[in-house]
């Protein structure tokens, strides 16, 4: 009998340190009293897990990042509360409307439940109102301007979009690729816009854009398809600037890419000349002079032409002499010429005449004057007169 005591007495101790040791687990309310005007059930403080308290919040409150003023919270497993369980005061943010005029200037400081702002609306748009107002569903009227000769949003283009140009004006169209349109752009025209459609391009594009210092990496082809595309590759050395793949679309080709590199190619050849070598760093030529073959004349007597970034600037012209053929000699009885070539001149030459005559007139001269540009020959008058004298 007495060892069944004692072992009653250590099973009570047991259990006793077994119900001191495991605490339930609950959520408790606390400093929930700002901005709340309600709590349901009304005083309790602490909930198991499982049980829900229902939140009104005050007038000039909403629950913390939504839009409701009353929601029911669940006490979790973990002694957390399922949502967080603040009661903020209204606010209004800056206005996202891109008819405001300055909106961060006019909407600064605090903006509670009721704050009044002055506002300005954009050029072509005009206010609904003196004041906006802050209420619990953001700022009203809405909206705050209004168009008076403008269309607005612009139309939704199947197989397509609209960029707008000038705000509620004119938008520009871009198809999709593979379809085009018969308008650039639609206007707007008395609060409406211009009907638009992109329809399927059936034509297609010729051969695509030639881009220095790169190649098309895509197969050749006669004609390319719409909504096609070629895909360029710059040379080594050289990197991208845009794009590399270029679509056809409304029978033409995308804007293509440049290659630009640091590395300069070997400097542009001229026709009837030739470029001398002025700088050459490792090896590489940076900058030359042009000089043209005999009796050719440059177009622009500039002094030295430089490669910057890989680009070369934009080399001369060699401009052609004029040829005095035995047919002019004849029919202007002129005096031949050495080789009988004369240079490009932006001024007038002197031409003689055949020993016996001159030109004709009171003043006999024994010369006349013509011009040579570019290869083309001009001589205003002739030698016509035979000198009575020898």
């Amino acid at each position: 009998m007495k060892s069944c005591k004692i072992f009653l007495f250590i099973l009570l101790l047991t259990w006793k340190e077994i119900t001191t040791n495991t605490e339930e687990i609950t959520c408790e309310l606390k400093d929930v009293k700002y901005g709340i005007e309600n709590i349901t059930p009304e005083g309790k403080t602490f909930f198991r897990a499982g049980e829900t308290v229902r939140i009104t919040c005050s007038e000039r409150f909403l629950l913390l990042f939504t839009k409701e003023s009353t929601k029911t919270f669940q006490c979790q497993d973990d002694g957390q509360w399922d949502s967080i369980l603040i009661c903020a005061e209204i606010r209004c943010e800056i206005p996202r409307d891109r008819r405001l005029y300055s909106p961060s200037y006019y909407f600064d400081g605090e903006m509670k439940l009721d704050a009044k702002r002055s506002y300005r609306c954009l050029s072509r748009y005009r206010q609904t109102a003196e004041m906006a107002t802050c209420t619990r569903d953001g700022w009203k009227p809405d909206p705050l301007c209004s168009a008076e000769d403008t269309c607005g949003v612009l139309p939704i283009v199947q197989h397509g979009d609209l960029k707008e140009t000038i705000a509620g004006q004119s938008a520009e169209i871009v198809c999709d690729p593979g379809y085009k349109s018969l308008k650039k752009s639609i206007k707007c025209d008395k609060g409406t816009w211009e009907p638009i459609t992109c329809y399927v391009d059936e034509e297609g594009c010729h051969s695509p854009t030639r881009v220095e210092n790169a190649v098309i990496i895509s197969k050749p082809q006669e004609r390319y398809s719409s909504g096609s595309h070629v895909t360029y590759k710059c040379h080594i050395k050289f990197r991208i600037n845009g794009n590399d793949k270029v679509f056809c679309r409304n029978s033409a080709w995308d804007k293509a890419p440049t290659c630009k590199g640091s590395i300069c190619p070997p400097p542009p050849l001229i026709k009837d000349g030739d470029y001398n070598i002025e700088v050459k760093n490792d090896g590489v030529i940076t900058k030359v002079s042009y000089s043209c073959q005999s009796y050719y004349v440059l177009k622009i007597q500039k002094k030295h032409y430089s490669c910057r970034d890989g680009i070369w600037d934009t080399p001369p012209e060699c401009l052609k002499p004029c040829k005095l053929t035995p047919e002019i000699y004849m029919e202007y009885n002129l005096q031949p010429v050495q080789d009988n070539y004369i240079r490009h001149s932006d001024e007038e030459i002197q031409l003689d005449c055949k020993k016996g005559w001159n030109a004709g007139g009171f003043l006999r001269s024994d010369y006349v004057m013509g011009t040579c540009s570019d290869g083309k020959i001009t001589i205003k008058e002739k030698c016509d007169t035979k000198n009575i004298f020898g």
